[in-house]
């Protein structure tokens, strides 16, 4: 059973998808059979390091909670499951360079093997220089597939 969920950050609407064309990022080869699929929204968050901007983490809520944690990303859904994965690959997102890249997720620790992070809209840096010590926030959603 396939479920999509979309979520602003906020609420929550779950709806069951009888039927799904989904696109995957090139270098992706998913273990598995798709089980779930979220579509979150939040914020990218990004330090300024010696005066360039540096990924941070993301604040998203898909069907719970997602942030990054000793140089992984953990998911806290709402159903009890708690996911700990490592980046396995990254490409530019096929949409320009105004998106946050599609990621590959490793599953080392939940009941999935792998994740995707695709079609994202939004979540990188300013483009503007930065002095070191400053912040910034990028609004983003992305469409985060479970095998």
């Amino acid at each position: 059973m396939l479920l999509v969920a979309i979520v602003p950050v906020l609420s929550l609407q779950v709806f069951l998808l009888a039927s799904l064309t989904h696109q995957t990022p090139t270098f992706v080869q998913p273990s598995g059979q798709q089980q779930l699929e979220l579509t979150g929204r939040g914020r990218q968050m990004f330090s300024c390091v010696d005066d360039a901007w540096e990924a941070e983490g993301g604040d998203g809520r898909n069907v719970g909670h997602h942030y990054p944690e000793d140089h992984k990303v953990v998911f806290n859904l709402d159903n009890g499951n708690k996911i700990i994965a490592t980046k396995t690959g990254s490409e530019a997102s096929p949409n320009g360079a105004s998106n946050a890249p599609w990621l590959s997720l490793n599953v080392i620790s939940g009941p999935y093997k792998s994740i995707t992070r695709t079609f994202t809209s939004g979540g990188v840096p300013p483009s503007q220089t930065c002095q070191t010590g400053e912040q910034a926030n990028s609004d983003y959603s992305a469409e985060y597939t479970f095998y």
